[in-house]
C-alpha cells in the first residue's frame, strides 16, 4: 500500500485500484484453425490443478500449492493426444508444446518453497495461455489472463485464474489485488466439435 501511495502521488497509474481502461480484457482470437477437440481437453485438464495451485499461491498456502503444484505436473504428464493423420505441422507444433508445458510444471512442483514455487509458476502461467490461446480451452467458461506490474521487481508477471476478482499468487496477502485482468478466452461452443473455444 505504502508503495502504491507513493505511485499515485507521482500521478502513475495504481496499482491496487487500476483504471477502467487498464482491466478492460481484451478478447483473444484463435491461433489455428481445425484443432481437434482432444487438445483443448487435454489442456483443460491441466487447467483445472493449475486453477487450484494459482488459489493456493494467493492464499499463501505452502502446503496446498505445492500438492496442487504435483497434480498439475500430473496432469501435464499426462497430456497424450493422437496424431496420426495430423499435419506435420501441426503435431510438431502441439508434441513441442506439450514437452515445453510438462517441464515448466515438474519445475513448478520441484521446487521447495513457496518463493520459488512462484518463481517457477510465471513461465508455467505463459506456457499455459499460449496452448490454450493456440489450440483451444476445452470448457465452455471463459479463461481469464491477469497481469501484475510489480511482481520480481517490477519486472511484471502474468497468471491465469477462473474469477474477475484479482487473486495475485505472487504477492499473496501482502498485496492480494494488485494487478487487473488483460485477456480473455471466450468459454468453448458446445456444439464446435473441432476444438475450439475463442473469439473469433
Amino acid at each position: 500500500f505504502k508503495i502504491d501511495s507513493a505511485l499515485q502521488i507521482q500521478a502513475a497509474p495504481s496499482m491496487m485500484n487500476p483504471s477502467a481502461d487498464e482491466v478492460e480484457p481484451v478478447a483473444m482470437a484463435r491461433a489455428m484453425d481445425d484443432v481437434p477437440a482432444c487438445f483443448g481437453e487435454g489442456l483443460h485438464a491441466v487447467l483445472g490443478p493449475y486453477y487450484e495451485l494459482q488459489a493456493a499461491l494467493a492464499d499463501d498456502d505452502d502446503t496446498g500449492s505445492a500438492a496442487a503444484a504435483g497434480r498439475t505436473a500430473a496432469a501435464a504428464e499426462a497430456l497424450v493426444c493422437e496424431t496420426t493423420g495430423m499435419s506435420s505441422e501441426l503435431a510438431g507444433r502441439w508434441n513441442r508444446a506439450v514437452g515445453l508445458l510438462r517441464t515448466a510444471a515438474a519445475e513448478v512442483a520441484a521446487a521447495g518453497s513457496m518463493g520459488k514455487r512462484r518463481e517457477a509458476f510465471e513461465p508455467l502461467s505463459d506456457l499455459l495461455w499460449e496452448n490454450l490461446a493456440a489450440f483451444g480451452t476445452g470448457t465452455e467458461e471463459p479463461v481469464r489472463r491477469f497481469h501484475c506490474p510489480m511482481a520480481f521487481d517490477d519486472r511484471g508477471a502474468f497468471w491465469i485464474q477462473p474469477g474477475e476478482t484479482t487473486a495475485n499468487p505472487y504477492y499473496g496477502d501482502m498485496m492480494l489485488r494488485c494487478g487487473s485482468q488483460k485477456d480473455v478466452l471466450a468459454g468453448a461452443d458446445p456444439s464446435d466439435h473441432a476444438g475450439g473455444g475463442h473469439v473469433h
